[in-house]
């Protein structure tokens, strides 16, 4: 055998070798002091970025693949293990083409609604039910920066003089305010019907939602034309018994026509006109007045 042929078992033990040996002397170079290096890694990122000016400021999604370039080249000068490389580009992708340290619960379809009450206090609604989250900010300065980019397609002040904004973006509703109506910065988004589970009277039964009984009441209501009034607590099923009411319950020649504060229900059916109120200081368009063009 060739001396100078090497084992591959051996060239792979090697490889691993080294890199824990990167990795460990990153780690013993650190100080002590608390500090999350991923946390300040995407802060120091974030910074060098903007200071590159047009490029991070302005259309971010034509120019994505310029970034990631960059923030590559600002992770490798940093003192990072490549784990911990990965995790804060990974975090800077979310952060800035995504919905950030959010975007798994976005992607999730069981999950329908997010509630931040603070920097440190996040919630999700999952079939109906609250729970919390680990996930938090650094401070009530970065959540506010956090929403202000949330809702900058929208174009729209937020700050003390403009303490609540209420926009749509990408079919998701976002709420949110600050001090003075608040004490912390909120912030409520709920997610687009296409992005959320869509169920069938099938499926809405066998996973607890009503029992085959009340399931057909409702559809033969909806059938026969009748008036009815569906009310409910939050979380209760509203939105989704009425789709399913819509899509399974009347004719395909029917016209529905949808009036909502928040759009919801987005059916899938043929004839389906959705309008939705509109708030603003000058000219708001009001339920009433949804009813009247109706």
């Amino acid at each position: 055998m060739n001396q100078k042929t090497k084992d591959p078992a051996v060239v792979r033990l090697h490889n691993q070798y080294r890199v824990n040996l990167a990795n460990r002397a990153v780690e013993a170079a650190r100080e002590a002091d608390g500090a999350d290096p991923v946390v300040d890694a995407i802060v120091t990122v974030r910074k060098r970025l903007t200071d590159d000016g047009a490029l991070f400021l302005g259309n971010r999604q034509a120019h994505r693949e310029q970034i990631h370039v960059l923030a590559e080249n600002a992770l490798a000068d940093l003192s990072l293990t490549q784990d911990e490389r990965h995790e804060a580009l990974t975090a800077l992708d979310q952060d800035l083409f995504g919905w950030g340290r959010l975007d798994p619960f976005m992607q999730d379809p069981s999950i329908t609604e997010i509630l931040v009450d603070s920097w440190k206090e996040v919630d999700i609604e999952r079939r109906g039910k609250l729970e919390r989250v680990p996930v938090r900010w650094r401070n009530h300065d970065e959540l506010m920066a956090f929403i202000k980019r949330l809702i900058a397609p929208a174009n729209r002040a937020f700050d003390a003089g403009n303490p609540i904004v209420d926009v749509e973006i990408q079919g998701n509703r976002i709420n949110a305010t600050c001090p003075p109506v608040s004490i912390s910065c909120t912030l409520n988004i709920r997610k687009s019907t296409f992005q959320t589970e869509r169920f069938t009277p099938a499926r809405f039964v066998t996973s607890g939602g009503c029992d085959w009984q009340t399931m057909r009441l409702i559809l033969a209501l909806t059938r026969g034309s009748a008036t009815g009034l569906m009310c409910g607590p939050m979380g209760s099923a509203k939105t989704t018994m009425s789709r399913i009411a819509i899509e399974h319950g009347a004719p395909e020649e029917t016209r529905w026509l949808v009036l909502e504060d928040v759009r919801e229900i987005e059916a899938d059916v043929q004839r389906f006109v959705s309008l939705q109120t509109v708030q603003r200081k000058e000219k708001p368009v009001t339920m009433p007045d949804l009813f009247v063009a109706t």
